[in-house]
């Protein structure tokens, strides 16, 4: 074993002991998380059919969201910055909502000019028309940028996974794990792993999530992946670096399929039909510009966890690429080649 897989291993192993002596704090909460998301599938899932989104808005659903009360409300995000929400009432009614926040940061970001607005009916309400044109204004041009850019290079990442066209798509056999139909969905973990380049990865209330959670089919099986967007690649923040956040989420979603509440997660995530008993693999990616380190040493080096592992990947975007508000995005990815 090399030195610097050895290190990866280690790193894992420490992550995983972190989870194993500190299940009391997340595993139930997360057999709740399943239990509710099982519960609730079918009602989130009318309630999303009730109200369309078109490009350039993107719909997402989070845990917190499902698991809140009688409403849910979807968010709504352009170049990955959330920018307000559909909120579906108890009796179906459909609002737009914008807080003074998300406002006052798209106003900043976007010059965005309609300010916070309350329950404006989604369909037929003024300003909720008004909102969605001003972001169709928006669409494709250039030198617009969100608060934080990495949110904008992941939510192109996305819209290029999602496809489902092979002959469009720059990887095929992969999606994200979606909890309904149209809505993206980011899985959250039990870690606070943004800082898992300096090798620490540590419980915490609140957590981390994982940028992208996909499915990626490997034979006649398929593999859960769990891709680490960076906008950037520099010394600071090289590939080989990245790649520990990206394991840290890995050895989490181990652990968790591995808890007690593991076949309601598996079922959830697509998973119910893979013969993962016996053991299984799951892929960690780092994604981000190639830039000036092309370090990929770690490529398909593999992390054992007792019966289940870990396989490394990469993805790079090409140096005059930085993915933005296109859904065309084009990488090389060792993932092609699993």
């Amino acid at each position: 074993m090399s030195k610097q897989n050895a290190s990866y291993q280690e790193f894992a192993d420490m992550v995983q002991a972190e989870l194993q002596t500190s299940t009391q704090f997340w595993e139930p909460q997360y057999a709740r998380y399943a239990q509710e998301l099982t519960r609730k599938k079918h009602q989130i899932s009318i309630a999303r059919k009730s109200f369309r989104v078109l490009e350039p808005l993107s719909c997402y659903i989070t845990i917190g969201e499902v698991t809140a009360g009688s409403q849910t409300a979807f968010d709504l995000r352009f170049l990955g910055q959330s920018v307000g929400s559909v909120v579906v009432k108890a009796n179906g009614r459909r609002v737009l909502r914008v807080s003074k926040e998300k406002a006052g940061n798209s106003k900043k970001y976007f010059q965005y000019p309609l300010g916070a607005i309350a329950d404006d009916d989604w369909s037929s309400g003024r300003l909720a028309q008004q909102f969605r044109s001003f972001y169709r204004t928006l669409s494709g041009q250039q030198n617009i940028f969100p608060r934080q850019r990495e949110h904008m290079v992941e939510s192109a990442l996305f819209s290029e996974l999602e496809k489902n066209c092979g002959t469009e798509k720059t990887l095929n056999f992969i999606q994200p794990v979606t909890y309904i139909a149209h809505t993206r969905f980011h899985m959250k973990t039990a870690l606070a792993a943004s800082r898992a380049p300096a090798d620490t990865a540590h419980c915490s209330a609140s957590g981390g999530e994982i940028d992208i959670f996909c499915r990626f089919r490997h034979g006649n099986r398929s593999r859960l992946t769990v891709i680490e967007v960076k906008d950037e690649n520099n010394s600071g923040e090289t590939f080989s670096l990245a790649i520990k956040q990206a394991i840290a989420y890995a050895v989490f979603i181990r652990e968790l399929a591995r808890s007690e509440s593991g076949p309601l997660w598996m079922n959830l995530w697509g998973m119910g039909n893979q013969p993962w008993a016996g053991g299984f693999t799951i892929n960690a990616v780092a994604a981000m510009p190639k830039g000036s380190t092309t370090d990929f040493s770690f490529t398909k080096q593999t992390i054992h966890l007792g019966q289940d592992h870990i396989e490394l990947h990469y993805m790079a975007f090409s140096e005059n690429e930085k993915p933005c508000n296109s859904t065309e995005v084009r990488f090389e990815t060792s993932l092609s080649s699993c």
